[in-house]
């Protein structure tokens, strides 16, 4: 339905701005209390360590993305419902 893919484009477009709003605010500041604060050894290791995590766990759930469609596919919805 054309009217659904509209609004799916508006609402994507509309969070994907307020996400960068949202991200352009907090460089920003945190630009402005570089000089104020000291970050250790210790957190930028941890920082390190939990990026890799999550990329790791969001590539495990990508990855199972298509056996999701075939599962519901098996309970008969069609495709257009997933």
């Amino acid at each position: 339905d054309e009217t659904m893919l509209g609004a799916y484009d508006f609402y994507y477009i509309l969070w994907f701005g307020v996400v960068a709003g949202v991200v352009y605010y907090v460089r920003k500041q945190a630009k402005a209390t570089q000089d104020q604060t000291l970050v250790t050894e210790d957190f930028k290791r941890f920082q390190r360590s939990y990026v890799v995590i999550f990329l790791l766990l969001t590539a495990a759930d990508w990855m199972q993305g298509p056996y999701l469609y075939a599962l519901y596919d098996s309970y008969g919805h069609s495709k257009h419902i997933i």
